[in-house]
């Protein structure tokens, strides 16, 4: 914590400002927000959006690809912590967690994260559409869609325990790829 808040001094106030709020949400969440559902969730996964924001500071390019990108970091994150709280269904409950699973039904998690899950693959098209994106890494975003889309068909067609594990995995595997393939594209185009 202290590193990355000395660092950012050196880079710029924004960074400065990004770094110190998300130093507080870590602490926030680690305090209380892990307990609070769909907050603790949320702060997960801005955790997971954030990076490519600061990097485009740091690079001088908050463009509609960078937010794109953190987006859909974003929608797939709330998904994939919407499905892990499936998974925790039993822990939670013993910790006092309010889950999503716990309030609303597992089944309910479920839905609510598949919509997450579409609505980042609904997002990924934008770099797409606006042509922000090589078109030979079309295919590799596509592959990854179709993983996403495979998750939601899974987790949708059995929501139990095991098969959130599995799906919270690819899910992962899916961000991982898109990553990849975004950074790929990225050293062509900047």
């Amino acid at each position: 914590l202290l590193i990355g808040l000395t660092s950012s001094l050196l880079i710029s106030y924004s960074h400065i400002i990004i770094t110190v709020i998300f130093s507080f949400l870590s602490w926030f969440y680690n305090i209380w927000g892990k307990k609070q559902g769909l907050i603790g969730n949320s702060i997960v996964a801005s955790s997971m959006s954030i990076p490519f924001i600061f990097g485009g500071i740091i690079t001088g390019n908050i463009s509609l690809l960078v937010w794109s990108i953190s987006l859909i970091a974003f929608l797939s994150g709330m998904g994939r912590e919407i499905i892990k709280t499936i998974a925790d269904v039993e822990g939670d409950q013993i910790k006092g967690v309010k889950s999503i699973s716990i309030q609303f039904g597992s089944r309910n998690a479920m839905l609510i994260a598949c919509i997450f899950i579409v609505s980042s693959i609904i997002v990924s098209f934008i770099p797409v559409y606006f042509d922000l994106i090589q078109i030979y890494y079309v295919p590799l975003l596509l592959l990854t869609d179709l993983i996403l889309l495979y998750s939601v068909f899974i987790i949708s067609k059995n929501y139990s325990k095991s098969e959130s594990l599995k799906v919270k995995k690819l899910i992962l595997y899916a961000m991982l790829f898109g990553l990849i393939t975004f950074l790929a594209n990225s050293m062509i185009v900047w």
